[in-house]
């Protein structure tokens, strides 16, 4: 059984995938960074000064300085900054994921 497995392992599909997934997490990393310290500042001050990382709206519960107050306080929210900085990713990875790129063999 462990040769078998082994031999299925050692094809290549099996490898590439894992070369993918590893070269995808690290990839996130970077992409997260771009976004949340290079794109979205300057985003939010063309908005108006709103710092985006902790923006949103309370449907109810009152009105709560930060997040994190709305949150223990059991208030209900929209919370704008987690989609917006989630949309910036996926196209940072789009745009980074389309650029040409060359292999040496």
């Amino acid at each position: 059984m462990w040769h078998e497995f082994r031999a299925f392992a050692m094809r290549g599909n099996v490898v590439d995938l894992a070369v993918g997934i590893i070269l995808g997490a690290a990839f996130t990393t970077i992409v997260n960074s771009l976004v949340n310290d290079l794109i979205m500042p300057p985003l939010g001050l063309l908005i108006g000064g709103i710092d985006l990382s902790n923006f949103f709206v309370t449907l109810k519960g009152g009105s709560y300085p930060t997040l994190e107050a709305a949150k223990t306080a059991g208030a209900v929210t929209i919370n704008v900054a987690s989609p917006t900085t989630d949309q910036w990713n996926l196209a940072a990875i789009e745009i980074l994921a389309s650029a040409p790129t060359t292999v040496a063999v």
